[in-house]
């Protein structure tokens, strides 16, 4: 069964952001909080998507 290409994007996504964790610790660069944040927002607004496809 090929997946909609949407489904592949989301899939990505969510990949990324499980591995943006553990990178998120209180020493660590500011700027794996803001891409966590990003992929998280992306995800939701991807989500949203979902019903029209």
């Amino acid at each position: 069964m090929e997946l909609l290409p949407l489904t592949r994007y989301i899939s990505y996504h969510i990949y990324h952001t499980i591995l943006l964790i553990p990178k998120i610790t209180l020493d660590s660069d500011p700027a794996n909080l803001h891409q966590f944040r990003v992929s998280l927002r992306r995800i939701r607004a991807l989500l949203k998507l979902y019903p029209y496809v």
